[in-house]
């Protein structure tokens, strides 16, 4: 049970010493790490719908719009936790991947 704890806690001072070193650039990539977690968090209560009625004068449009301004609401919370939003980043990681196909 100790080794367990010392394990833990050397994990933890791992990660500590790389957030200090990495700082945002470190938080980012914890966050995108989380990012399925989150996705599946957000989508979990429309799984357990069985049926819906949308009662709208958009008709079946309302239901996509409404999980659209859901993304858009979680990319200002990844914004306003990071400095940036979870947009930007994948555009980052977008131009990286393509920099590195091409220099390759």
């Amino acid at each position: 049970m100790r080794a367990a704890g010392e394990a833990e806690a050397k994990a933890m001072s791992d990660k500590a010493d790389a957030l200090a070193k990495y700082g945002r650039a470190a938080t980012q990539q914890m966050i995108l790490d989380k990012a399925p977690e989150i996705a599946r968090a957000l989508a979990e209560p429309l799984g357990s719908v069985k049926d819906m009625s949308i009662i709208s004068t958009e008709g079946a449009s309302a239901l996509p719009k409404a999980v659209a301004g859901n993304v858009e609401q979680l990319d200002a919370v990844m914004r306003s936790l990071t400095g940036t939003s979870l947009t930007d980043m994948m555009r980052r990681f977008a131009s990286d991947d393509s920099a590195d196909s091409s220099g390759s």
